[in-house]
């Protein structure tokens, strides 16, 4: 697959959405306290009034990104998920077919996008990228760091205490994080570093639900599934979409 300046990995041109890097609409600071006036003498002191802290402003929404689009041409290079209404192809289908399909990245969520002069594509578990300097190699596609994305503003996690790692154990210097018995074997099992990265928090729990956080992905213990099935990867691609009002939030 040669490089181009603009890859047009799954057949047909990209969609260019700009402003999207980092999916957060940054506030203007604001002083909260006015500066106080001086205290006449002997007098009562005059208090700052404050000045409301503003109200959080949602990002736009454009939910035509992830509206359902038609069926590209019949061809071994793509595949079409009607779940969805989106297509999967080229560079992408071939890294989602031999990486876990639908268990790994969900469906997808997005057609091809240019987003800050890189080919991305979402799905529900993950955001795949398209990095034309690797073309030829095993890393010309690779999942984004969406893990550090979401918890940007949470981190760092407090960190394990250093151990020495064992069969089921394995601590982590990169970060100072420790993995441990089913997240243990999920991670070892389904792609490791290069799929889901370094793990950046300790487990925790987050809406009754034990969770761990890695670069680029979430694991959940999902205690009421089968015995083998009850570590599975959390829907970190959709979230993001949610906060950046490309999806509209889920139903409670």
């Amino acid at each position: 697959m040669p490089a181009r300046a603009t890859p047009r990995i799954g057949g047909i041109g990209s969609t260019v959405v700009t402003g999207a890097g980092s999916g957060i609409v940054a506030l203007p600071g604001v002083n909260l306290l006015a500066p106080q006036q001086p205290a006449a003498p002997g007098g009562p002191q005059v208090q700052a009034t404050p000045t409301p802290a503003p109200t959080p402003v949602p990002p736009p929404t454009r939910y035509d990104l992830t509206l359902p689009m038609p069926p590209r041409p019949a061809s071994p290079a793509n595949q079409y998920f009607d779940e969805t209404g989106h297509n999967v192809g080229g560079a992408f289908l071939r890294y989602f077919v031999t990486f876990g399909g639908l268990d790994i990245f969900g469906m997808p969520r997005t057609e091809e996008l240019l987003e800050d002069g890189r080919t991305v594509q979402y799905f529900q578990r993950a955001k795949l990228e398209f990095i034309v300097d690797k073309v030829g190699t095993q890393y010309e596609v690779q999942p984004a760091l969406i893990g550090d994305t979401l918890t940007e503003g949470r981190r760092p996690f407090a960190a394990s205490p250093v151990f020495d790692s064992t069969p089921g154990h394995r601590y982590f210097q990169e970060t100072g994080h420790g993995l441990h018995n089913a997240f243990f074997t999920y991670w070892t099992e389904n792609g490791g570093l290069d799929l889901f990265g370094y793990p950046t928090s300790e487990e925790m729990e987050e809406n009754g639900v034990v969770v761990q956080y890695f670069q680029r992905a979430r694991l959940e213990y999902r205690s009421d599934r089968p015995e083998g099935s009850r570590v599975q990867l959390g829907l970190v691609g959709d979230e993001l979409l949610v906060r950046r009002g490309w999806l509209p939030p889920p139903v409670p």
